[in-house]
């Protein structure tokens, strides 16, 4: 019998550039669970949706390159072993430079690593990161009204809703309320 995997057990680093290939494998495993059974819808794709592994690959390389100008991003991965289980992103938009003190936050942890304290760790690691960053003063993020665990996550990690979008999203015939969140850095600091 295999010994039940903790906390303890899982690494959190920075993803590279090298780590994309087992980042897409890790987003196709978890969107093949996002509405089944009773796991509430956590993305904006059908489950049956396709992850183009190269083109994820070269979106990334680019954006994980830059730094504090438009379009950065950067994604801690929690690791047991070799497989990435679980990540949290953040990423700024790629457009608007008067939005660099604002970047989103987005998470995925797969079903077998939930309810075991890995969100609160990678919510703590990257908010951490973010106080650090004199530039930054807000993280924002959308969740949908039906998932109360990352819901509940996110509210004991200081996120306030700040508005929501009914019917924003329809996925695998479902309609879906958008929450928007928000953490004001500065409080933190």
């Amino acid at each position: 019998m295999s010994k039940k995997k903790t906390i303890s057990d899982l690494k959190i680093r920075l993803l590279t550039a090298d780590d994309i290939p087992a980042y897409a494998a890790h987003l196709i495993r978890n969107l093949k669970t996002s509405g089944l059974d009773d796991t509430p819808i956590f993305t904006i794709r059908s489950r049956t949706s396709v992850i183009d592994g190269e083109e994820l690959a070269k979106t990334l390389t680019v954006a994980m390159g830059k730094n504090t100008e438009p379009g950065w991003e950067k994604i801690w991965a929690a690791w047991d072993g070799n497989l990435l289980v679980g990540d949290v992103a953040l990423m700024s938009d790629r457009y608007a430079p008067s939005q660099m003190h604002r970047v989103m936050l987005g998470m995925e942890i797969e079903l077998d690593y939930r309810h075991m304290g890995l969100g609160k760790r990678l919510m703590r690691e990257v908010i951490d990161w973010a106080k650090a960053q004199a530039f930054l003063k807000w993280i924002d993020l959308g969740v949908f009204s039906d998932n109360a665990p990352a819901r509940r996550l996110y509210e004991s990690s200081g996120f306030i809703e700040c508005g929501r979008t009914v019917d924003a999203f329809r996925v695998d015939g479902h309609s879906l309320d958008d929450i928007q969140m928000v953490l004001d850095l500065d409080q933190l600091r």
